[in-house]
């Protein structure tokens, strides 16, 4: 441990070694500072965005339909909350492009030697239409 140092008033110490010009902005005897806070404004409710609820996976022209549905939702519901939430366009436009590049099958050439067994071709219901 270091040795104690001893120091005896008026011996050898500056009296201005304990003074701090701006340490008055620290110190909060007799300021109020309640005074200095604004008003408190409403904060906006922003309802979750499930950017899970469109399937990565489609099996079936039902199970497209429901994917597109969803889409339509939870870019319906960031573009209403465009001015909560930030980038909510970069999400749209992302969610988009994985839907109708990564999920949703690309339709055969007409004249494709497999366009029988293609996804598009599935017999459709009046419900799907």
């Amino acid at each position: 441990a270091p040795p104690k140092l001893e120091v005896k008033q008026g011996e050898g110490v500056d009296p201005e070694v304990g003074k701090f010009p701006l340490f008055g902005r620290l110190r909060r005897d007799g300021f109020d500072v309640s005074s200095l806070a604004g008003t408190i404004g409403d904060r906006p409710i922003i309802r979750p965005m499930e950017l899970t609820a469109v399937a990565d996976v489609v099996l079936t022209l039902r199970d497209a339909v429901v994917t597109l549905k969803n889409a339509v939702q939870v870019c319906t519901l960031m573009a209403n909350q465009a001015d909560a939430v930030k980038n909510t366009y970069m999400f749209r436009a992302a969610l988009l492009v994985d839907l109708f590049t990564g999920t949703l099958p690309v339709p055969l050439a007409v004249n494709h030697p497999k366009k029988a067994t293609d996804f598009w071709s599935q017999p459709m219901t009046r419900e799907t239409q």
